[in-house]
């Protein structure tokens, strides 16, 4: 997506709309349908959409969970998971909550945060948070924290862990 810079002659000049990443943490009554639609409300209120997503971040304790993974796929991303020591980051919203359930105060805005610099602070719905970051112009998404690319690799990852010694 191109934008045209206000004042500009349209045409003349244009850049490539920033690449986002959006950190969420959810509980484990999310629906894969809350979780879109919360990135959907997120992105719009920077007036991106979908295509200028790099990747979804969280914490690695959500890996291969089937509501990250149906997320991943209606947006095209691969998802990037981080550990406890990757998202004890200070962040803007510390959450008690969050703090009380796994020790950390933070998981949609530390994990948005690895990826660069925060734009949009931590939005909830009723079991879910997200937060989005604008990428460093060298970001790599498959560099980036623990990354799983699609289901299938997922899917793949269970079958061996499951076939025994």
């Amino acid at each position: 997506m191109s934008m045209v810079l206000a004042g500009s002659i349209p045409g003349s000049f244009s850049i490539e709309f920033p690449r986002l990443v959006v950190g969420i943490g959810y509980s484990s009554a999310a629906t894969a349908a809350e979780i879109i639609t919360l990135i959907e409300q997120s992105l719009a209120c920077l007036g991106a959409d979908q295509t200028s997503l790099a990747a979804i971040a969280t914490h690695q304790r959500k890996a291969g969970d089937a509501n990250l993974l149906a997320t991943a796929r209606h947006f095209d991303v691969p998802v990037c998971y981080f550990g406890d020591a990757d998202l004890g980051l200070a962040v803007p919203n510390p959450s008690a909550k969050v703090v009380a359930a796994i020790g950390l105060t933070s998981v949609a805005e530390a994990a948005a945060s690895a990826a660069g610099a925060l734009i949009l602070a931590k939005q909830k719905s009723a079991y879910v948070t997200c937060a989005l970051s604008r990428c460093a112009p060298d970001f790599e998404p498959l560099a980036f924290g623990q990354p799983s690319t699609s289901a299938s690799t997922a899917a793949s990852m269970l079958a061996t862990s499951s076939a025994g010694p």
